[in-house]
């Protein structure tokens, strides 16, 4: 702009040449001082922003300043890549608290709820053992695995909980504490027929009562029964898988129970 100016107060150029390259200048101007702004708001100093200017001898390093505190887990650039403003340089995580995802079994979704505490064991730490929360659970069901997805929130202040690790989790029943306990039968008097766990009852002198249960855990040889069986009732524990024969082949032949 100077040298247009100059040529143009000796009457070498013309006041349109003159004016078109003040105009120039100005939004050069502009666009300088709010790069320099940007920079300001990155953290860079004064200084640090005068040395690159054109003409200076620059630092061979500059800081790159990320919006949160956490610890890089990405990189997504190599030494002497160009990049450009909207590309991302670094995934960074803050691994104060981190996430696990469990699949609970459509089964167990009853016994499941945002909110409940759960226990977390990795075996880079065999004998520790992470509180954890459950503060998410899917709507939806998986249709090929019958599982809906479950995010669990786990204190990691020591940080030694890291992403990609494996893990087990054992969820914690909130009524323990309370005395609550879980109805259970043994293995053997549980049997199933299609989509249906079953368990017998006996009704008198031979004469015995399919009943559809709902069952949960299973722990070496007992079943734990969340709904459709009283507490003390009497179940068929040796012979259940005949019952279920017998109770196959009057289904097909249009029988039933007296």
């Amino acid at each position: 702009y100077e040298r247009e100016l100059g040529l143009y107060e000796e009457r070498i150029s013309s006041q349109k040449e003159m004016l078109d390259a003040k105009a120039d200048y100005l939004e050069a101007e502009a666009s300088r001082e709010s790069s320099e702004e940007t920079l300001r708001l990155y953290g860079l100093s004064d200084e640090k922003i005068r040395s690159l200017e054109p003409g200076q001898r620059g630092a061979s390093t500059l800081p790159v300043r990320a919006p949160i505190a956490g610890r890089v887990v990405e990189k997504h650039v190599t030494v002497g890549e160009l990049v450009t403003p909207s590309e991302s340089l670094f995934t960074i995580a803050d691994l104060g608290h981190v996430w696990i995802w469990i699949d609970v079994y459509e089964r167990d979704l009853a016994k499941v709820h945002e909110g409940d505490d759960v226990e977390v064991r990795v075996d880079a730490f065999p004998d520790r053992v992470f509180a954890g929360e459950i503060t998410y659970l899917s709507s939806e069901v998986a249709p090929e695995t019958r599982t809906v997805r479950a995010r669990i929130d786990v204190g990691n202040s020591e940080r030694q909980l890291r992403p990609g690790m494996f893990a087990k989790v054992r969820l914690t029943d909130p009524h323990a504490s309370g005395g609550v306990e879980s109805l259970v039968v043994p293995t053997s008097a549980v049997v199933r027929s299609g989509e249906r766990e079953l368990v017998f009852l006996p009704e008198g002198e031979a004469r015995f009562r399919a009943q559809p249960i709902d069952a949960g855990r299973r722990e070496g040889e007992w079943v734990e029964v969340v709904s459709g069986l009283d507490p003390g009732a009497e179940v068929v524990t040796e012979g259940a898988f005949f019952l279920k024969s017998e109770l196959a082949r009057e289904e097909l032949g249009g029988g039933h129970d007296h």
